[in-house]
């Protein structure tokens, strides 16, 4: 229940089952189609790979494609929200 609301895009509530439960409910109208189509997407991806295909790995393949989708879909403009640019460089020690 705690990842609901961040599958859903939207702000989740505090407390045990229920309070969240409640908390998602009353934000439904906020909820963006994009955000909700690729995190359900991601996770019938997740369901589906790991039943039919295990050794492939799942985990990245969804973030690859959901990388690819963000960019190929300009869904950042769509109200996805992104993490945005990250360095590919080493650390340095």
């Amino acid at each position: 229940m705690g990842q609901l609301p961040r599958l859903f895009g939207n702000a989740g509530g505090d407390g045990d089952f229920f309070p969240q439960l409640d908390a998602l409910i009353g934000n439904l109208e906020g909820l963006n189609g994009w955000t909700v189509a690729l995190g359900f997407g991601s996770l019938a991806a997740l369901v589906l790979l790991r039943r039919f295909l295990p050794p492939v790995p799942a985990a990245q393949l969804c973030v690859i494609a959901g990388i690819v989708l963000v960019s190929a879909f300009d869904l950042e403009d769509h109200g996805v929200e992104v993490v945005g640019s990250i360095d590919g460089a080493a650390p340095q020690l």
